[in-house]
């Protein structure tokens, strides 16, 4: 009850939401499904389906980066954009529905519940703009795609696109059988070898081989180091072992392949707040959480998780400077004020040992989740 009533007078110091200037971006229906819908059909559009969950920093990149560019929300008015929150039991049937099995995904698909186009991997505006494009065009239809591949075309290209298109109309097995043929088409290290693994692993996933799936996202980590989609691989293969709460193969993933993202902010603070998670190493949570805030020093989320770090390495007063931090750009965060409140618990126990809780504080944030908009979609290592 103290603690509640302390975090009261500090919200009711900050600024009210309403007074601060609103960031400019897509204007998302928040998991209403059905009003998304019936909206896209009194229209005539397509519906822009972007699924997130809480724990997805790289959802947290589409948001910041991407879905406040001026030139895609101009585009994204040609679509009924739907937000659709993961973690929330809302959201499940419609993640049933599109066989949604990795964070972020976006589909663009019509009224009909047709599937126009699949994105499940962070890219910045420009890219965004060209999938919202091509969605609206789709191109060949699957029957003019498959014709072509019975006339003897074997590319790469035409294999996954048979394959997606197959994929899209639910035939499962023909989708697999084109991946396996677009794997053989293109052999390691081709990258279009790693785009036919990824399809093929989702269905594998989809279907309950949580092994088979494992194994093709190792391949593509292991074998295929140009590939644009490293990321979207190790995600993959973390968000499968997370629900199978497998902490020991999660640890073996970062050890094996956590040195492939060295310079990516959403990959360390990812990699931290697993040290965190699992009171490994807080020092070392430290050095990740600080190198995310080097690269990207304006992310309140990645100043939270060096706050975490710092306070669970015992150095309560530099991670009152990063709470503050945070704090300072996104004021009125209820989680970053708890954060707040725990760093001051931490430094009066310091100050005076004594005092009982700023053990408990400090203890507590070093499994702490942090703050529900940040958490894991990528890996990380030794920078």
């Amino acid at each position: 009850m103290k603690r509640a009533l302390r975090l009261l007078a500090l919200l009711a110091a900050i600024v009210p939401a309403a007074a601060l200037p609103a960031l400019a971006g897509i204007p998302w229906i928040k998991d209403d499904v059905d009003a998304a819908f019936i909206e896209a059909k009194q229209k005539d559009r397509p519906v822009l389906i972007y699924f997130h969950t809480t724990w997805c920093s790289w959802c947290t990149q589409f948001e910041r980066k991407v879905f406040s560019d001026e030139d895609v929300t101009y585009e994204a008015n040609g679509f009924v954009p739907l937000e659709v929150n993961g973690d929330r039991r809302g959201g499940q049937p419609l993640l049933r529905r599109f066989n949604v099995t990795t964070f972020p995904t976006i589909l663009a698909v019509t009224p009909k519940n047709e599937v126009l186009g699949r994105l499940a991997m962070y890219v910045g505006p420009a890219d965004f703009i060209r999938f919202m494009h091509e969605s609206r065009e789709p191109g060949e239809s699957l029957a003019a795609v498959d014709k072509r591949i019975d006339a003897g075309e074997r590319a790469p290209e035409l294999l996954i696109r048979s394959a997606e298109r197959h994929y899209e109309a639910g035939d499962f097995d023909s989708a697999q059988k084109r991946y396996q043929d677009a794997i053989t088409a293109a052999p390691a290290p081709a990258p279009l070898g790693a785009d036919a693994r990824l399809g093929a692993a989702r269905i594998q996933a989809m279907k309950g081989d949580t092994a088979g799936a494992l194994q093709q996202y190792r391949e593509v980590l292991r074998s295929y180091p140009d590939s644009k989609r490293l990321s979207e691989a190790f995600v993959s293969a973390l968000f499968l072992l997370r629900q199978d709460k497998k902490t020991q193969e999660i640890d073996a993933l970062y050890k094996e392949f956590g040195g492939r993202f060295p310079d990516d902010p959403a990959a360390l603070n990812d990699y931290a707040r697993h040290l965190l998670d699992t009171g490994s190493d807080p020092a070392l949570a430290v050095e990740k959480a600080a190198r995310a805030v080097t690269l990207d020093p304006q992310s309140p989320d990645y100043e939270a998780t060096r706050a975490r770090a710092l306070l669970a390495a015992k150095r309560p007063q530099e991670a009152m400077d990063a709470a503050m931090k945070a704090l300072s750009m996104r004021p009125t965060d209820k989680d970053l004020w708890l954060l707040r409140m725990e760093v001051q618990d931490a430094q009066r126990a310091e100050a005076d040992p004594h005092h009982g809780s700023g053990a408990s504080g400090a203890a507590g944030a070093s499994g702490a989740s942090g703050p529900s908009s940040t958490s894991t979609s990528t890996p990380a290592s030794k920078p």
